[in-house]
């Protein structure tokens, strides 16, 4: 199957003028965790783990002005959809 498909000769297909999502740039997180496990008494675990998501904190940044003749042409004032500052967090586990 394909994508992009020839409506035929002389047909209008379906899609729109242009895509505007090409403009940008992908996504380029990098997620890291860390796990610890501990046995304190016999019968009992404590598990600790940290995971870090975008941990470079890496910005993704929304479409450029490309409207002709604007004086902000070319400039980007918005963040990328889906973007999402570092976040941390830590969980305990303890199983008894």
């Amino acid at each position: 199957m394909s994508c992009f498909g020839d409506p035929g000769d002389q047909q209008r297909g379906n899609a729109p003028r242009y895509l505007s999502y090409l403009r940008l740039d992908g996504i380029h997180n990098v997620d890291l965790s860390m796990r610890k496990s501990f046995v304190p008494h016999e019968g009992t675990k404590l598990e600790v783990r940290v995971e870090s998501f975008n941990a470079t904190n890496t910005t993704r940044f929304g479409n450029p002005d490309v409207a002709y003749g604007s004086p902000t042409f070319g400039q980007v004032f918005t963040l990328g959809p889906g973007f999402a500052p570092k976040r941390t967090q830590i969980v305990a586990r303890f199983e008894f």
